[in-house]
């Protein structure tokens, strides 16, 4: 009895949304599924930033198929992606709720 009781809450809870935090597109949401979402100032990207401080395309957000967990990376973009104020040169896990800034623009996943 309660063997099981535990087991769901130990994991933790994958994110499904990535959530605009800050810049122009504050309050806006992407849903989360198995596509890779892009971010930059081409039309292309699934979130669209109109930034002269984004390149056109700038960063990837996708599931990581050795961890399952959700992950970043930058595109060689010229300015940067900075996750929870560390710059990144390299494909990083993205936890729920670490601030990510593009630009002007600030996003988490939750």
């Amino acid at each position: 009895r309660g063997s099981h009781a535990g087991a769901a809450s130990a994991a933790p809870a994958q994110p499904t949304l990535l959530v605009i935090i800050d810049g122009p597109l504050a309050g806006s949401s992407v849903p989360l599924s198995d596509a890779d979402i892009t971010l930059g100032r081409a039309a292309s990207n699934t979130v669209v930033l109109d930034d002269e401080f984004v390149s056109s395309r700038h960063a990837r957000v996708y599931r990581d198929i050795r961890s399952g967990q959700w992950a970043i990376e930058d595109l060689n973009s010229t300015n940067g992606t900075v996750v929870n104020q560390q710059r990144i040169n390299r494909p990083t896990i993205l936890p729920v709720r670490i601030p990510v800034r593009i630009g002007a623009t600030t996003f988490e996943l939750r």
